[in-house]
């Protein structure tokens, strides 16, 4: 499927307005201080900011989250930083994760086979198979560009048991925080070696599940909207939208 060009902006309220609105959602930009340049938007269960603790949806034109001339839409979960990396006193209280964060709950989820079949029915409903990112590294204050080292893996399941890996591999990070998770060939795998990164404390983790679509018209596929997107794509993983 393809979808028409427009902002993360506009697909994020869309989304919200359709689908997001009776769960009690809001929409918030990446960058709060310039939102109408914002390429990354999310939809959260929540008014409160920040985000971190929250599986929202998220929506992208970023190049580190999907692929050149595709919008990318899908969850996203964050893990955040643990009781070593607070005792530095270098974080901010908000980047350190305690009980309420959901990433706990989500990656048991995954690995114990509670997304399986929603994962399957939400490929077979967007024809394509969905898409994992999983990105990690060691947070920087104040936040620059370039940013730090990162360990990136991308794979694609159609199943929501088999993983396929969609590209090689990128380990940066000297901790090598994802290179257990970069031979997984099944979910379960996945989410286990996510939950025991080295020096996890120390891992900012950010797990995308969605698609990459295209912004422009193709023959062969078929045109969608957001609200039927959201309906294709989201309906089935509402349950971890917490």
């Amino acid at each position: 499927m393809w979808l028409p060009l427009a902002s993360p902006e506009i697909i994020a309220k869309e989304i919200k307005r359709s689908w997001g609105a009776a769960r009690g959602a809001a929409s918030r930009p990446f960058n709060r201080f310039d939102a109408e340049e914002s390429r990354i938007w999310w939809v959260v269960p929540s008014d409160e900011v920040p985000t971190f603790r929250f599986t929202k949806v998220i929506v992208s034109t970023a190049p580190e989250i999907g692929e050149s001339g595709h919008t990318f839409v899908g969850l996203h979960c964050e893990k955040g930083l643990g009781p070593r990396a607070a005792a530095l006193h270098y974080y901010p209280d908000h980047l350190i994760m305690d009980q309420t964060w959901s990433w706990t709950r989500f990656i048991a989820d995954l690995s114990n086979g509670e997304l399986q079949f929603s994962i399957a029915e939400a490929s077979r409903r967007i024809d394509q198979p969905l898409e994992i990112r999983v990105d990690a590294h060691v947070p920087v204050i104040p936040r620059a560009k370039p940013g730090p080292p990162s360990d990136r893996l991308i794979f694609h399941s159609a199943s929501g048991g088999s993983l396929t890996a969609a590209r090689p591999a990128l380990i940066s990070t000297v901790q090598a925080f994802l290179g257990v998770a970069a031979s997984t060939t099944l979910l379960p795998q996945l989410a286990n070696a996510l939950r025991h990164v080295p020096d996890e404390d120390y891992a900012w983790i950010d797990f995308c599940l969605g698609a990459s679509i295209k912004q422009s018209p193709d023959p062969g596929l078929a045109a969608t909207s957001p609200a039927r997107l959201a309906a294709d794509l989201l309906d089935p993983l509402a349950r971890w939208f917490y």
